[in-house]
């Protein structure tokens, strides 16, 4: 899937990015620098993490590792002195209950070694980053949206100022990324449906 990025300036001059071209022998173009997503945001599929959500996953992980090590070995040294040893009930569904949480350390091991950090920013140089505030007009309804945009795994809802999250690696996330107040973004959506957004204002998050 490719998101598409249209930034206009000037007098209507637009040139549209496709976030995933190739990055050999690229042509310069300074429209490209209202709509530069900083790296390595600007690859799709990539997991980005803020080093906070990165610290909540490594403490999930710490965590399970404990029930696996000291927990779940306790458990089944009892299970076994007891009743019919490593063939009754209790001891399998011990087990199962261990596969469990083996295949959950797996995981977050394993999201862990692919994703990229990425410190949050302030948006004071106006453009949209991972802890900015979007709002956008869409184009074809008319209607007005504020979003916030975040890492993957970020433990967060929408606040009281009606600000909703969206994914730094979502079709709009992917697309609001490095754009500036007046840019325009065209949207693929997995559905196949397009979205025209013009940014109206790029703020830091509520409450930072």
């Amino acid at each position: 899937m490719r998101t598409l990025i249209e930034t206009t300036a000037g007098r209507g001059d637009a040139s549209l990015i496709m976030s995933n071209a190739a990055a050999s022998n690229p042509v310069r173009d300074p429209l490209t620098d209202l709509a530069r997503p900083a790296p390595p945001s600007a690859s799709p599929g990539r997991i980005l993490l803020t080093p906070k959500t990165e610290l909540h996953l490594r403490a999930d992980l710490d965590r399970l590792r404990h029930e696996l090590e000291v927990v779940f070995a306790s458990r089944i040294r009892d299970a076994r002195s007891t009743g019919d040893g490593s063939s009754g009930d209790d001891y399998l569904q011990i087990r199962e209950e261990e596969l469990i949480v083996r295949a959950e350390v797996a995981r977050i091991e394993a999201l862990l070694a692919s994703a990229v950090v990425v410190e949050q920013q302030d948006a004071h140089d106006g453009t949209a980053a991972i802890g900015s505030a979007v709002e956008v007009r869409d184009l074809d309804t008319e209607a007005t949206y504020r979003h916030l945009i975040t890492g993957d795994f970020d433990r967060s809802g929408a606040t009281a100022d009606a600000v909703h999250p969206v994914s730094a690696s979502s079709p709009v996330g992917q697309a609001l990324l490095g754009l500036a107040e007046g840019s325009h973004a065209l949207v693929e959506l997995p559905s196949g449906r397009r979205r025209r957004l013009e940014v109206l204002e790029v703020s830091p998050a509520p409450g930072h």
